[in-house]
């Protein structure tokens, strides 16, 4: 089966007529073949909208004006092409109506719904088949109760100390942990605080069960060393001013602060600290935003900026501290007011280079869209994830309107559909998440559930661990639940390991994914195509 007829949008119910001809060609009036024709774009789009309320009406109508294929015996499929159902053995009952009918129904729901939508712009819920969402989200949990599992133990790894198992050599069979003693020739000392802080605040943002239990103190005691005046594992240490808080790293030129690692700080600090129910962290972490304008202030965004992608890193943090802080302290107003210059710069940014694109940016305009109370504040957000969209799928000339067929081909070509995908899907599901596009949506899943097949470690998928020996089998028992990368990526960094972020990214993108799914609307798609609709 091909990629694209697993990507086919499978709550949209497929047309064909009996004799091989399209449906209008039935009817003998020109004005009203005309004006299905011109609705049958408009109409599919509806549908991928409408709630479960309106689904079986709508439905009911596009059966009224085309000829229904009934599909039978099929079973439930894996993989690529799952959503409503793997089709093994089709049986096919065409039948067709009046012009009459497909006349009523037009008049009495097509109509309505289409200039609803489209005229006024009004959002209505995706929705997904419920054994499928059922399905998935079982999936999906698992996933992340695995990786997180992992991460704990492996941030907890190096005995006596803390932010270990940043990278294990597969080939070598040791590991790296903490950030010093990097193979600078493909890696840094930023790069490798940036991803441990990811790892934290990725784990932080997993439910934590009872007080006690393992993962719980695995995040309480890397909290806690947050808020030390030294990291010596992430080779930094606080420096304490008049101006504010700054960490400082140690890197082999000389000491020196990173806006971004010094963000990341903050949203684990607050993250983790309001995961634990703990308020501890939060005078310490105003001081730190207060380093942080000191050494990142408005006037040095444009003359320091190096990549949109580590100015979104930065833009993430901080959209992900404001959410986890009181509204009413000042600490709040001082950062909202900073985030909202920063994003009128980064726009500016953006639209100057029609190239910029990052899923750390994606994520925030998702964290900033869902605290937004205004709606010319959501609407602005909202387009600006549709244009990272149409970015994403830029080189194909594609875009978000052009459709479900143009949409999944776009992303495929973009990023491949059977590399590790998890770094770009932290920016889908993201967007998923406001635009509640529901092709974008099974997109995301499916390349989602790809990934935690293909690139989970398990007992029945050992990756690049196959055919170890004993030995190291012992070293690696902990693994279980890691993500790892495809070959072709890992031939790009020049690197074979197993690092922290490989698992990190993945497990921000499920819980992205999870958080999404809750918006997401069940409905019984097989009821729909036997015909029990009411």
């Amino acid at each position: 089966m091909s990629s694209q007829s697993g990507f086919d949008m499978n709550l949209r119910v497929r047309m064909q007529a009996c004799d091989g001809s399209t449906p209008n060609a039935r009817f003998t009036s020109p004005l009203v073949t005309t004006l299905l024709s011109a609705l049958a774009k408009p109409l599919t789009a509806v549908a991928s909208a409408l709630t479960a309320q309106h689904m079986a009406r709508f439905l009911q109508f596009q059966a009224s004006w085309t000829s229904v294929c009934a599909v039978g015996s099929s079973e439930e499929g894996a993989g690529w092409d799952e959503g409503v159902t793997e089709t093994k053995t089709m049986r096919k009952t065409c039948r067709v109506v009046e012009m009459q009918g497909a006349i009523v129904w037009l008049m009495k729901l097509a109509l309505p719904w289409a200039f609803l939508t489209l005229a006024t712009g009004k959002q209505t819920p995706a929705a997904l088949e419920a054994s499928y969402k059922e399905r998935i989200e079982k999936v999906l949990n698992r996933s992340a109760s695995l990786a997180a599992e992992h991460l704990a133990q492996r941030l907890s790894l190096d005995p006596g100390s803390l932010f270990g198992g940043y990278e294990l050599d597969y080939e070598r069979k040791s590991w790296a942990h903490g950030c010093l003693g990097l193979v600078l020739s493909r890696d840094s000392l930023e790069n490798c605080a940036l991803r441990q802080l990811q790892a934290l605040t990725a784990l932080c943002d997993v439910p934590l069960t009872t007080a006690g239990s393992s993962r719980r103190q695995v995040v309480e005691d890397h909290l806690m060393r947050l808020l030390a005046e030294e990291i010596p594992e992430l080779g930094m240490r606080l420096q304490k001013t008049s101006a504010g808080s700054i960490f400082l790293l140690q890197k082999p030129t000389g000491e020196d602060a990173s806006p971004a690692v010094q963000a990341s700080l903050l949203m684990a600090a607050v993250r983790c600290g309001e995961a634990l129910s703990l308020k501890v962290q939060l005078e310490e972490a105003s001081a730190w935003f207060q380093g942080l304008s000191s050494i990142y202030p408005e006037n040095l965004w444009k003359e320091s900026f190096s990549s949109f992608h580590r100015a979104g890193i930065t833009w993430e943090a901080l959209a992900v501290t404001k959410r986890h802080i009181g509204k009413d302290s000042n600490f709040h107003r001082e950062l909202e007011n900073y985030l909202h210059r920063f994003e009128l710069f980064l726009r500016d940014v953006w639209e100057e280079n029609s190239e910029h694109w990052s899923f750390a940016s994606a994520r925030a305009l998702s964290v900033r869209f869902a605290a937004a109370k205004k709606k010319k504040a959501r609407s602005r957000f909202r387009t600006w994830a549709s244009e990272h969209v149409d970015r994403f799928l830029g080189r194909q000339h594609l875009h978000l309107k052009d459709g479900p067929e143009g949409l999944s081909q776009g992303i495929l070509a973009r990023i491949g559909g059977a590399r590790y995908t998890c770094g770009p899907l932290q920016g889908l599901a993201s967007l998923a998440a406001i635009l509640k596009d529901a092709e974008l949506i099974q997109v995301v899943l499916q390349l989602m559930e790809k990934d935690i097949r293909r690139y989970q470690l398990s007992d029945s998928n050992l990756g690049p661990l196959q055919g170890s020996n004993e030995e190291f089998e012992l070293l690696s028992s902990h693994l279980e639940g890691s993500f790892f990368r495809d070959e072709e990526q890992l031939r790009l960094e020049d690197r074979k390991t197993l690092r922290v972020d490989d698992t990190a990214m993945c497990l921000i993108a499920v819980s992205q994914m999870l958080e999404t799914m809750k918006s997401i609307k069940s409905v019984v798609a097989w009821d729909f195509f036997i015909g029990r609709v009411s």
